[in-house]
């Protein structure tokens, strides 16, 4: 078998990545009938920690687990998930308003990533388009040099292959910034076991989780969410 075509379990490739920071998973479930989108915090301080997703349907919001409190240098509030039009957006949060503006006034989001003021950090996420037929892309932009004198935008455009998502994550297994292709996994056709399968295995760094898994047919949207105490 083509090792390009070889299909990790979800849970394993997220235990083998000790900090994985913000990631993002997109795929189609195994019986072909939901578009499945996750993603995730992890943090190393209590700061970091100190996030949970709220749901308001079109638009998933950021905000403290602890009111007031700080987290980890990240706005008080942002929008990690956010529908526009046939697409639907995810990243940490800081380039979702700027994705949909894009998509709203008709240009490419992937001209916008590309143009992005340079940055030296490492921002990932997902673009989920809904038609014909459902298709998603993976994208991650980091810094071209040392001195972040400009940026790398790097994007990956997939078609949906039942039972098959993309995992993309802010650093990879050697700690370092993520470098090379998202990685395949499977896919469950549960938002409730896919959910726990990815929480679990998040490890002790984990801080928030949010899956979705939305109909083909119907448009209907599953959400589930997971977070501290």
């Amino acid at each position: 078998m083509n090792n390009s075509f070889r299909t990790a379990d979800a849970g394993s490739a997220l235990r083998k990545n000790k900090f994985p920071g913000f990631g993002t998973v997109a795929g189609l479930s195994k019986n072909g009938k939901y578009a499945v989108l996750a993603c995730f915090y992890t943090g190393k301080s209590d700061e970091e920690k100190n996030v949970k997703f709220n749901d308001f349907g079109d638009e998933v919001m950021l905000m403290p687990r602890l009111a007031g409190k700080p987290m980890g240098g990240r706005p008080l509030v942002s929008s990690p998930v956010k529908k526009s039009g046939n697409k639907v957006f995810v990243n940490d949060g800081s380039l979702t308003d700027l994705m949909c503006s894009t998509s709203e006034q008709g240009r490419c989001c992937v001209g916008a990533l590309c143009g992005l003021e340079a940055s030296n950090k490492t921002r990932v996420g997902g673009i989920l388009t809904f038609g014909e037929k459902f298709g998603y892309k993976l994208f991650c932009v980091k810094p071209a040099d040392e001195e972040a004198s400009s940026n790398n935008a790097m994007i990956f455009s997939y078609a949906s292959v039942a039972g098959v998502g993309h995992l993309v994550t802010e650093f990879g297994r050697d700690g370092k910034p993520f470098s090379g292709e998202p990685q395949r996994v499977t896919v469950l056709n549960s938002a409730e076991s896919f959910t726990e399968k990815l929480w679990k295995s998040l490890g002790d760094d984990r801080a928030a989780l949010l899956v979705r898994y939305i109909s083909l047919s119907s448009g209907r949207v599953t959400t589930r969410t997971r977070g501290l105490d």
